[in-house]
């Protein structure tokens, strides 16, 4: 089993849809497959773009 990882929203997140076009952080609901992109390793990950993968 692994341990929990943890990602901090940075200041200028992009979330965009399949087709690389901008979507509003809200049309992302619970349950949703994303690919999530981040800068850091170990204790510090900070996410700048979410694609949701529908």
């Amino acid at each position: 089993m692994t341990d929990p990882i943890s990602y901090v929203l940075g200041k200028t997140v992009h979330y965009v849809n399949k087709a690389g076009r901008t979507i509003e952080a809200s049309l992302i609901k619970p349950g949703a497959r994303v690919h999530v992109y981040y800068d850091g390793a170990g204790e510090t990950r900070v996410v700048n773009r979410v694609v949701l993968d529908e």
